[in-house]
């Protein structure tokens, strides 16, 4: 047997077992789902998932930077120190001689930046960065990220760090950005950002 509870102004749902007496399935006031071992004490899963995922391509246009794909994180999205959001975006570069950078930023501070150089020129190939965010404190995130091109000389391009710029209570952008010279030398074709609960 088993009943649901309603945790009042707290707003607190629970999916008891009544043989075992113990909670099976919990959310909490923010959404957070939680299941439960055998002991209700125990719990074997907390519940993520995908936030968003995009496969509309976008290039750049003209000269300068421009946002290629951009996910809005939600306020609290990162409610507990070690909750994490980790993300893919994958695009590609035109065949020819400009000059192509790319950069990802969150709440307000650039992460990975190729560099104006950084590039190859003169070839048509793929790239993909991949990304990890960890709420450390209710300030501070440590940031991940590794891109990786397929041109004749890969760029394998790593990047670890510790912020203070995100303020986890309101919302943060997390945007990929190109830069270069005629439109869609860079074109994002997808991207993806996952949320994964401490």
């Amino acid at each position: 047997g088993g009943s649901i509870a309603d945790g009042g102004a707290t707003r607190n749902f629970d999916i008891y077992d009544l043989v075992s007496a113990a909670n099976r399935f919990h959310i909490d006031s923010a959404g957070a789902v939680s299941i439960y071992a055998p002991s209700a004490s125990a719990v074997t899963a907390r519940v993520g998932g995908t936030l968003f995922s995009s496969v509309t391509p976008v290039g750049n246009v003209g000269v300068g930077f421009d946002n290629l794909h951009v996910h809005v994180i939600a306020a609290s999205t990162l409610g507990a120190n070690g909750d994490a959001i980790e993300f893919e975006a994958h695009g590609v570069i035109a065949n020819n001689v400009n000059a192509k950078r790319i950069r990802v930023a969150y709440a307000g501070a650039v992460l990975l930046d190729t560099g104006a150089a950084g590039l190859a020129v003169s070839e048509a190939y793929g790239f993909i960065i991949y990304g990890r965010i960890v709420r450390l404190t209710s300030t501070t995130v440590t940031l991940s990220m590794l891109l990786i091109s397929s041109s004749a000389v890969p760029l394998v391009m790593p990047y670890q760090s510790t912020s203070s710029a995100a303020t986890h209570s309101s919302a943060n952008n997390l945007i990929v950005q190109g830069e270069a010279t005629s439109d869609n030398d860079i074109i994002c074709n997808s991207s993806v950002v996952k949320y994964v609960p401490v």
